[in-house]
């Protein structure tokens, strides 16, 4: 990645693929192997700017890094609607499960005040 701005989700594949190669679609496979880093200032940022929960917003980064380490790439306009479909599917998942994170994680922190 060679880009000169932030970013808000930075997925790493940790398979060993060689020098150059890119990881293909594992479609059918039922491991990955990498890291997903997500930001959570563009997080908040980003559920502020669209309405939206913060369970919903870090589910969809989640969802979007795994789908690049899955070999889902967002650089061609069909890439891009194919990847957004798998994201929805993923959020129908992930979105109630990362809402009671957070709240359980913030009624801990408030806790602890």
């Amino acid at each position: 990645m060679n880009v000169n701005y932030a970013t808000d989700v930075l997925a790493f594949d940790l398979r060993d693929l060689g020098a150059g190669q890119r990881p293909r679609n594992l479609k059918g496979e039922k491991e990955i192997n990498g890291e997903v880093i997500v930001s959570t200032d563009a997080v908040i940022q980003n559920a502020k700017q669209y309405k939206t929960t913060l369970g919903r917003e870090l589910a969809l980064y989640l969802a979007h890094g795994i789908l690049h380490l899955l070999g889902f790439d967002d650089h061609g306009k069909e890439d891009i609607l194919r990847m957004r479909r798998k994201e929805e599917e993923m959020l129908e998942f992930l979105v109630g499960k990362m809402d009671r994170v957070i709240e359980r994680h913030a009624r801990r922190i408030k806790g602890k005040g």
